[in-house]
């Protein structure tokens, strides 16, 4: 069973099975464990070596050998077993709508992008190989990078305001700090409560000229519900979203109508339908 530590000293997701990789050098060679022996031939090309176990002696297989052989103990144990389920109490924890299905398409695409950074690399067996992620953590923050960027948040260039990331220390060499989430519901709802306060302020005094305040709030809105569908409960957002058009309905009812637009006519979501339809979803909740 896979486990999540607490322990910033310690590995932070703790496997029950081995990750595949390469090895350099045939002594390195465990047929347990090792996929092949990587070698740079004389075409300039990565080859790729097995030992036959009856004859123990070295067998050339091709790329598309071992990368199956490595796609299919990597997804098959590591990780279905250890770095998913570990990804996904992570996501869940922080309130991200994912499923073990989506993270496991992701790790196919992954290995995708591996196999071929190896047949386009130029330098030595063992630094192509230093390519690979090492640890269970090292695969999970590949993992949960790629969740992340293909959010349609992040993917569609939705963003409006000076929030980029989920998870902004997927680099930190501190590996129980990579998986700290940024985002949190409290802020956009906080910058949401206070722009409505004082756009209701100016307009009771007054005020003609009160289009900050309006694009303001507007902006906060916008990328609440441009996140809504990634999260795996928005009944607080709806809550408060809720309570405002109940002081000030016209107000807030025009505002969410003019961001539906905006969505609605952003050029990266033509064709995005289901997308599109959980956003509607969203703002029909808004009573």
């Amino acid at each position: 069973m896979t486990k999540v530590s607490k322990h910033k000293s310690e590995r932070y997701i703790t496997g029950s099975y081995s990750i595949p990789t390469f090895v350099a050098k045939p002594e390195k060679f465990d047929l347990t464990y090792d996929v092949a022996i990587l070698r740079r031939g004389k075409d300039k090309k990565l080859h790729y070596f097995t030992i036959d176990e009856d004859t123990e002696q070295e067998v050339e297989i091709t790329p598309e050998q071992a990368w199956g052989d490595f796609r299919e103990r990597l997804l098959a144990n590591a990780m279905s077993h250890d770095i998913i389920p570990a990804c996904l109490r992570i996501l869940e924890k922080d309130g991200w709508d994912c499923s073990f299905d989506d993270l496991y398409t992701d790790a196919h695409f992954i290995i995708d992008e591996y196999e071929e950074d190896f047949s386009n690399h130029k330098g030595t067996a063992l630094q192509a190989i230093k390519l690979l992620p090492q640890h269970h953590d090292d695969w999970a923050t590949r993992l949960i990078r790629r969740w992340q960027d293909f959010q349609p948040f992040v993917w569609y260039g939705l963003r409006q305001s000076k929030f980029t990331s989920f998870y902004e220390d997927l680099d930190e060499s501190d590996v129980a700090d990579r998986f700290v989430c940024f985002y949190d519901p409290e802020e956009p709802l906080g910058i949401i409560a206070s722009s409505f306060t004082d756009l209701v302020n100016h307009i009771n005094s007054g005020k003609e000229d009160w289009d900050e305040e309006r694009n303001s709030l507007k902006r906060a809105i916008y990328d609440l519900i441009t996140i809504a569908p990634s999260r795996n409960n928005n009944q607080q957002e709806l809550d408060k979203l809720k309570e405002l058009k109940r002081l000030n309905d016209q107000l807030l009812s025009g505002i969410l109508e003019d961001v539906l637009d905006e969505v609605k006519g952003h050029p990266g979501l033509q064709g995005k339908t289901s997308y599109l339809s959980d956003i509607e979803k969203f703002v029909s909740q808004i009573e």
